[in-house]
């Protein structure tokens, strides 16, 4: 039998990654805010979040004092289209700190946190199956988690985003 896990969201939780990353763009871009702050935002607004480019609109949001709990995927993408062509330099602004922080691997996978329950399954699901992991990650962003958290996993049951970043197509 063949099992297939995702990485975010089941087996570590992305916030505090996705967040650090968000914070340190919006202090460039912006003024200084609390890191704790970031996490909320992003904490609160994950039911609506989809992709990096939801990211920096949900920090802007929260700045401006928005509910985001009670945020909706219509009032998000509305807003992200209010911004114009500030989205994508929003969005520029977010994968820049990410391509530096990915460089000290030992803080990069420090910034995920694993699900535990989830990955004490894991690790018994690996022991009797064959496992894959489907992913819109880098493959080496996941071994260093895993190396982090003492999991060996063999890089090539890792679909990655080189495959695809729609899961459905990574299948196929």
């Amino acid at each position: 039998m063949l099992v297939v896990f995702d990485f975010d969201g089941v087996l570590a939780d992305p916030v505090f990654s996705i967040a650090t990353i968000a914070h340190k763009a919006y202090c460039k871009l912006y003024h200084k805010i609390p890191l704790e702050f970031v996490v909320k935002a992003i904490r609160d607004a994950k039911h609506v979040l989809r992709a990096g480019p939801d990211i920096m609109p949900v920090v802007l949001l929260a700045v401006e004092g928005k509910n985001l709990k009670r945020l909706t995927r219509e009032e998000l993408l509305e807003f992200e289209k209010s911004l114009g062509k500030k989205l994508s330099k929003l969005e520029q602004a977010y994968y820049q700190p990410k391509v530096s922080l990915r460089k000290n691997k030992k803080y990069w996978a420090s910034l995920f946190r694993p699900h535990k329950t989830a990955l004490a399954q894991f690790k018994k699901v690996m022991k009797k199956h064959k496992v894959l992991i489907a992913t819109t990650r880098h493959r080496e962003d996941i071994l260093v988690c895993f190396d982090n958290w003492g999991v060996r996993f063999d890089e090539n049951n890792i679909v990655d985003l080189r495959i695809s970043k729609d899961k459905q197509e990574q299948f196929r």
